[in-house]
Order: C-alpha cells, then structure tokens, then sequence
C-alpha cells in the first residue's frame, strides 16, 4: 500500500516468468488484474504495470495485493514493486 500526493501514480515492476497476478485497488476501489508473467527471454524490467491519471488534488491510496495465483506457464506467483512514480 502507497500513499501519495499528486493526479497521476504509476505501479514500476517488470514482466517476466516469475511473475504472478496481482489485484490493483486505487483509493479502496478495484481498478483491475494485473499479469506479471513475460516468457523468457522476452522479460523486462522498469515496466509500468498500472498508471492512473487526472485524480482529483489530494491524498491517494493505491494498493497492490499479490494473489497467489499465476499464468499457467509462469513459474510462480510473485506480484513485485520495483517503485511508485508520482506527477505532482
């Protein structure tokens, strides 16, 4: 869970076999699943998974939750952040 300041936040991660389904909430609402998995050797990192624009000014929550489950041929579950970009 993140909270920030600004209109726009973007979830920072990458895509790869490892990489499982992670549930994307924003403010306490659900936006939407998010697939983590790439097949190697097309994997990549610094990869914006989520990004929400034109908030409304104010405090902001975006929660991401791993959960558990993944593509049938990833190798695990994992939901990773690698950072939070934030537009003032």
């Amino acid at each position: 869970t993140f909270t920030f300041t600004g209109k726009a936040v973007a979830w920072i991660s990458y895509a790869k076999a490892s990489g499982g389904i992670a549930r994307v909430y924003l403010d306490g609402n659900f936006m939407r699943e998010i697939d983590t998995f790439s097949p190697s050797p097309i994997e990549g990192y610094q990869r914006t998974n989520f990004r929400a624009s034109g908030l409304s000014p104010g405090t902001h929550t975006l929660t991401i939750e791993a959960t558990g489950r993944k593509h049938p041929q990833a190798t695990s579950g994992f939901a990773l952040v690698d950072a939070f970009d934030v537009e003032p």
